[in-house]
């Protein structure tokens, strides 16, 4: 496909195409069906990512096609506002679900839950990355959690990362729900310094 939209896809075909989705898009606003109109205005959308790839959108032309699509779809979006309006939004309609819950006899404590390691999930949404640059996110990702956790004083089990173009993630297994203790020594003023005769501290301390 990418050869097609890249070096063959005809021009003026898909010009004349973007222009039959857009009057059929507004034709069916008109006789108030916003969801077709919607799948034109999709349509349209896909034609114009051609025109695109192939060069043929300038920077000026860019922002007239952006705005005769913007256009329809805010008009699509006011006119499938209206018809849900008319007819008292159902989807929008409340009821209070009758459901069972089994019955549980005993609460877990805090101490319990705290001591429960859990799986634990980070998931960030990026713009599109090139396939080099996500494995190397990902890798990022990663070490960077793992350091984190570590200077937290947070055990866990094994770290697992993935990535996609548009997604990184990183499953952390069997993380604890709470912090080790920890025990620091300092060294302090002399004893005869920091307490009295009678084993009380002193003013310094």
């Amino acid at each position: 496909m990418s050869a097609y939209y890249l070096e063959h896809a005809n021009v003026d075909h898909i010009q004349k195409h973007f222009d039959d989705f857009e009057e059929e898009a507004r034709s069916l606003l008109s006789l108030g069906l916003p969801i077709p109109a919607y799948d034109q205005v999709l349509k349209a959308s896909h034609a114009f990512n051609i025109l695109d790839s192939r060069g043929f959108v300038g920077v000026t032309e860019r922002a007239r096609y952006f705005g005769r699509m913007r256009s329809l779809a805010r008009q699509c979006s006011q006119l499938w506002l209206k018809t849900r309006e008319e007819i008292g939004y159902p989807l929008g309609t409340y009821q209070e679900a009758n459901l069972v819950y089994p019955h549980v006899s005993e609460k877990l404590s805090r101490k319990e839950v705290l001591g429960q390691a859990q799986t634990f999930v980070l998931e960030i949404g990026t713009e599109e990355l090139p396939p080099h640059d996500v494995v190397e996110a990902t890798e990022q990702l990663e070490k960077s959690l793992v350091q984190i956790l570590g200077k937290r004083r947070l055990s866990h089990g094994k770290v697992h990362s993935y990535g996609t173009p548009r997604r990184l993630a990183v499953v952390v297994e069997n993380l604890s729900l709470k912090q080790m203790e920890e025990e620091v020594e300092l060294r302090g003023p002399p004893v005869t310094k920091a307490f009295d005769q009678e084993g009380k501290p002193t003013k310094g301390c």
